[in-house]
């Protein structure tokens, strides 16, 4: 199965343990990294709690300056860990706002400008 993100498609390239695999993106050479890491953690239960459930991605892209001599990679990660038993609308909802949050105005002057005082 591919993966879209945005106009990109990765596609899967190779399980790396029983919970995580790669997908390599249309740049991913031999000297250029263009890759998505997606992995889970199953919940925890203890006696008194179900747990919660984990999910991550992570995205890594080499970068490159104006001159296009490569500078080094460039690193995405988002984790989201959900209690066991939520509704899944609530759990859907709460995807779609934490997705949100990283595309606003205020998240890309954070990493561009390592401003958090907006």
């Amino acid at each position: 199965m591919a993966l879209t993100i945005d106009t990109r498609t990765y596609n899967f390239d190779v399980q790396l343990t029983t919970d995580s695999c790669r997908y390599t993106g249309p740049d991913h050479t031999s000297s250029f990294i263009d890759t998505v890491i997606l992995g889970r953690t199953s919940a925890k239960p203890t006696s008194d709690y179900a747990g919660k459930n984990r999910g991550r991605a992570k995205l890594t892209r080499t970068m490159v300056d104006s001159n296009g001599d490569n500078v080094g990679e460039a690193i995405f990660e988002t984790n989201c860990s959900v209690p066991v038993g939520s509704v899944q609308a609530d759990v859907d909802a709460f995807i779609v706002d934490g997705a949100d949050m990283v595309s606003t105005s205020l998240f890309t002057n954070v990493v561009n400008n390592h401003d958090i005082n907006q």
